[in-house]
């Protein structure tokens, strides 16, 4: 038996190790997990091996190599996430530069220079 553990809904959770090693899984009809709570009516669980929920793995591990895998598979499709981010952000940044370039007239400046403000130029008076 492990520490009675409360749930976030006030209900409790109880952990109990069972080696069921030794009994052969065609015999598990046999036995029963009997749950005694004091003022409720016993439970009993038969024992299926498909309702049982376990952390012991005679196959050296299975766990670990699917953990692995999904970690590596987490970070590759982060990576692809990021990399199409960045194109997007690119090609959105190219297609704005080119849109404030075909906006402003610069046939008529020279490079480096800007054309003075219109209040800013000398005015023409002509006397005729």
């Amino acid at each position: 038996h492990e520490e009675v553990l409360p749930n976030h809904d006030g209900t409790f959770q109880v952990s109990v190790g069972l080696n069921l090693t030794s009994v052969p899984p065609e015999d598990w009809t046999r036995y029963e997990c009997v749950v005694q709570l004091k003022g409720i009516e016993d439970i009993l669980v038969p024992l299926d091996p498909a309702l049982i929920m376990t952390n012991w793995r005679g196959d050296g591990g299975i766990s670990t190599p699917i953990i692995i895998g999904s970690v590596v598979l987490a970070v590759l499709l982060a990576a692809v996430v990021g990399i199409c981010v960045g194109v997007f952000v690119r090609k959105r940044r190219n297609e704005s530069a080119k849109q404030r370039l075909a906006g402003s007239d610069t046939s008529s400046e020279v490079p480096g220079e800007q054309n003075p403000a219109p209040e800013a130029q000398p005015l023409n008076t002509e006397v005729n």
